[in-house]
Parts: structure tokens; C-alpha cells; sequence
């Protein structure tokens, strides 16, 4: 049976070797019988060994399908998902788009992914012109972390596999072990990672410590803006609320041993810069402001090339600690041993 036989509503096209690996996944073909809707191009891509799928991908089909709705001049400045519950990822999913109000200058999009007739993610995606290049007033500095952390990697070291080798593993099987920072087998990311030090304060609150990296696609990028941007929107949910556990170790243990349960509520991008491209290095912050009652909040700003803004993102998950066993006695041990 086809690799794409339940994986895909249409047999998937050949691969285009000249676009990066992460690419491929992020696709979507238009349905022939419905207008505004889309289903995945390859199969889709989850963390092994479970069935559910990544929520990267959503978020990147989502800019997809939204922007194949509007006209080209408009881009997506800020996009609001929510996560419902995890689809099967062996299973194709259909995105569904609902043109909301809007004018010549701004429109926005409500993108629902559905699955056996039921939403498991949504988004609204709001997109404008540009217009005249306007100059940025103000931002957000690139954190001085120290001058050799920096300093963007010349020369990335080469993986074990070609792009080509890399690119058919992720899209034909649909599966691949996403390595991310803190990894050394990077030849089985479709992205490239420098991980720097966590930064944290002399008080050790968990709101204060700071995590810093550098990031860039693995492969050269299509000229395709929007599949720049959905890549992009893949990567702010990469290593995001899983960094949880670096910012406050205190609570979550060693590696995040005490938790017992973490999931994503919902994300939120604004998006800075049309022009980014992702496989420049991409210097990325992430940090916490805020965890209590079950849930937490994750902040992240992504700076491209020439030190600019391209993006800031808030996600909020839940996060629950394993329910610390009672301690035993020396003499429950022993009582425990004779029964």
C-alpha cells in the first residue's frame, strides 16, 4: 500500500529538491470539489512514536491556506491559534477557510482544521498592505549576550546526510526525530541550532532566566515569501513551551522530570518583517512572564538579519507536575517488605 494512501486525500506530487526540507511538509493542495478549502500535500509530520501531530505544522498549513484567499499585495501581520485537541496524523485534514470582514488595505481569515468533522485547531489570521516602505520607529534591541555568542555561526557544521536524503525522510515517511538545540544529531532537524547559555539573575526567579539561540533553516529557502513566513510560523512553536523547564528547573526538575503533563493552549505571532528569510540565521529569546494554576506563559522574539524585529510570541500552556509520592519510614519499608 502507498506510503500516501490514508496519509493524503490525492496522491502526493514528486519532490522539488531545489526548497528546503522543511518546506514540503507545510504544503497544501486546494480542494477540487469546495472552494476555500485545503487539504495536506505530504503526509504529515508528528514526533514519534505517538499519532499526533505537531503543532508546528498546523500553524504553518494555517498561513498557507489563509493567504491563498487574499491578494497577493497583502501580507500576515498577526495570527491567534488556538489548539483544540491533536489530530491523527495519519489521517489527511482539511482547512477551511472563512473570509471575514475587511477593505481594501486589511482582510482577515478564520482557518479551521478539521478532521472526521471535527475542529481540532483554529486560527484568525489578519493580513495588510505595506504600501510605501514605512522605517521602523522603534524596537526591541538584540539582547548583548556577549560578543562571541553574538556573533551569527559562519560555517555550520555539515550533517551526516544530504538535503535530498534529509527532505525524502521527512516527507515520504512523515516521521522524523526533531533533534532542536539541545541535540548533536543535527542531521535530523530540519533546522539548524547554536544553543547559548541560560542567562538567569543572582535571585534565581524563574520569570528572570532567559534562553537564547540561533537558528536557521537547514537547506536554501524557495523565493516564496509566504512559504518563508510559514516556515516561520513553524519555528515560533518549536522548542517553545518545551522550554519551559529551563526557565524554571527549580519546579519542573532536572530535564523536566516532575511534570507530568504539558500541552499547548493556544499562540499567538505578530509577525515584523515580510522580507525575513529563514535560512539567514535567525537569533531567537525565549523567556516566561507568568505560571500559576496549572497553566504558564512562554514569550519569544525572533530577530533576523541586520539585527530586525521579525517576530514576537506568546504561548500559553498547561503545565502539571507529577504529585509528589509520600516519603516511606524505615520501619514502612520493612512492614512493606513482609506483605
Amino acid at each position: 500500500m502507498p506510503a500516501h494512501a490514508e496519509a493524503t486525500l490525492y496522491p502526493p506530487p514528486s519532490l522539488d529538491f531545489s526548497y528546503a526540507p522543511i518546506e514540503h511538509p507545510l504544503q497544501l493542495t486546494a480542494l477540487r470539489s469546495e472552494e476555500d478549502v485545503f487539504t495536506n500535500t505530504y503526509p504529515l509530520w508528528n514526533p514519534p512514536p505517538g499519532r499526533a501531530l505537531f503543532g508546528g505544522i498546523l500553524i504553518g498549513q494555517a498561513i498557507h491556506a489563509a493567504q491563498q484567499t487574499v491578494s497577493p499585495v497583502l501580507v500576515i501581520y498577526n495570527m491567534h491559534c488556538t489548539f483544540h485537541a491533536a489530530p491523527n496524523a495519519l489521517k489527511p485534514l482539511y482547512y477551511h477557510v472563512v473570509r471575514m470582514g475587511g477593505g481594501r488595505s486589511s482582510v482577515s481569515r478564520e482557518v479551521r482544521a478539521e478532521q472526521d468533522g471535527r475542529v481540532f485547531f483554529s486560527a484568525m489570521c489578519n493580513f495588510y498592505t505595506t504600501g510605501k516602505e514605512n522605517p521602523t520607529l522603534h524596537q526591541v534591541k538584540l539582547p548583548q549576550v556577549g560578543q562571541h555568542d553574538m556573533e551569527a555561526p559562519d560555517k555550520p557544521e555539515k550533517p551526516s546526510t544530504n538535503e535530498s536524503a534529509l527532505t525524502e525522510q521527512i516527507v515520504l515517511s512523515g516521521f522524523l526525530t526533531f533533534a532542536g538545540p539541545k541535540t548533536t544529531r543535527e542531521d535530523v532537524d530540519p533546522f539548524l541550532w547554536k544553543e547559548l547559555p541560560v542567562i538567569s539573575s543572582s535571585d534565581t526567579v524563574p520569570s528572570t532566566n532567559v534562553l537564547h539561540s540561533w537558528t536557521r533553516s537547514r537547506g536554501q529557502m524557495s523565493s516564496s515569501q509566504t512559504s518563508n513566513i510559514a516556515v516561520l510560523g513553524f519555528l515560533t512553536d518549536s522548542w517553545f513551551l518545551s522550554s519551559f523547564p529551563e526557565v524554571n528547573p527549580k519546579a519542573t526538575g532536572s530535564y523536566g522530570q516532575h511534570i507530568g503533563f504539558m500541552v499547548t493552549l493556544n499562540h499567538t505571532i505578530w509577525f515584523h518583517d515580510p522580507q525575513v528569510r529563514i535560512d539567514e540565521w535567525l537569533f531567537v529569546k525565549r523567556t516566561s512572564t507568568w505560571a500559576a494554576k496549572g497553566r504558564c506563559l512562554m514569550e519569544q522574539q525572533i530577530w533576523g538579519k541586520g539585527a530586525k524585529l521579525a517576530a514576537t510570541c506568546v504561548q500559553e500552556g498547561i503545565v502539571r507536575l507529577k504529585t509528589p509520592q509520600p516519603t516511606k519510614t524505615k520501619g514502612q519499608e520493612v512492614n512493606a517488605s513482609k506483605i
